[in-house]
């Protein structure tokens, strides 16, 4: 169990590393989407919905691949759970008959047992915890990075339109008002 740990906190390292890319590759996308949201009159004005279509799949595709990537590594970090568990148990029995021991049910049910405890702190919490350690800095790089923004200063308001009285009505008489739709 051991000899993982090295490739699992590599795998952790390098989990943290793609969920950075992934998480670029989406604000690109959302961002992108925010804009088209923000100018859809325009886009639907000059028929421009296809060539937009293009560039919002091209940045999924990129986002779906990043996240395909980072699947793969979680999908070999658990499938360490069945597999070093029993290895590590097989190795160790081997080794034990090999030095020239008698390896007696009690024994081997021990050794069982020990790697049993051991299995889910080594094989599931332990990569887990390298790649939550590593996503917290890539959060702290980004929440960092926001906060070292210069601040914005928000334009003063158009007050010119604001009640000046609390009893203030506006008052129509012989009004007509019609909602025309046009598409």
């Amino acid at each position: 169990m051991l000899c993982f740990i090295p490739l699992q906190a590599f795998l952790g390292k390098k989990t943290s590393v793609l969920r950075l890319r992934t998480a670029l590759r989406t604000d690109e996308r959302v961002r992108m989407m925010n804009e088209i949201v923000q100018g859809i009159q325009v886009i639907k004005m000059y028929a421009w919905e296809y060539p937009f279509a293009k560039m919002v799949e091209y940045a999924r595709r990129k986002e779906i691949n990043a996240i395909r990537y980072v699947s793969y590594i979680r999908g070999i970090v658990l499938s360490f759970i069945m597999f070093l568990t029993r290895v590590s148990i097989f190795i160790s029995l081997v080794g034990f008959v090999l030095l020239g021991s008698n390896l007696t049910a009690k024994q081997a049910f021990v050794v069982t047992a020990y790697y049993n405890i051991l299995r889910i702190t080594m094989t599931v919490q332990f990569p887990q915890s390298i790649a939550q350690l590593a996503e917290t800095l890539v959060s702290f790089k980004r929440i960092q990075k926001f906060m070292s923004y210069d601040e914005t200063k928000i334009a003063p308001r158009d007050n010119e339109h604001q009640a000046t009285a609390e009893n203030d009505v506006n008052e129509s008489t012989k009004a007509s008002f019609e909602y025309v739709y046009q598409p």
